[in-house]
């Protein structure tokens, strides 16, 4: 309670460090125009390309991965390569914005 006074007086606000913790959170998250700005520099690997195809067609991690001589693990990490490069959450929000960007070559968007 002192404190609170004290930096009333000093004409300071006072917040939890909850909301502290929050507000650096958000802060040091991009906002959607420059992760959408930044698209331009992103570019995805043959592997990520083939693999996204496969996402295209509705296949399933395990088919993908039987197809291209994979284990399934590895296709789960590039998958999370592919989301973080994007800044999706979804097979179906990855492919969207990668069509969007030019990112899949042209076979994979037919």
């Amino acid at each position: 309670m002192i404190t609170a006074i004290r930096c009333g007086i000093r004409e300071e606000a006072v917040i939890s460090f909850q909301l502290l913790k929050q507000l650096r959170r958000v802060e040091s998250e991009p906002s959607t125009n420059e992760a959408e700005h930044n698209l331009g520099d992103i570019t995805l690997s043959s592997k990520e390309q083939e693999i996204l195809a496969g996402v295209s067609k509705g296949l399933t991690n395990k088919v993908i991965a039987m197809d291209l001589s994979m284990s399934q693990r590895t296709i789960e990490y590039h998958l999370t390569n592919i989301f973080s490069k994007l800044g999706v959450n979804s097979r179906t929000e990855a492919l969207l914005k990668a069509k969007e960007f030019g990112l899949l070559s042209p076979q994979i968007v037919e």
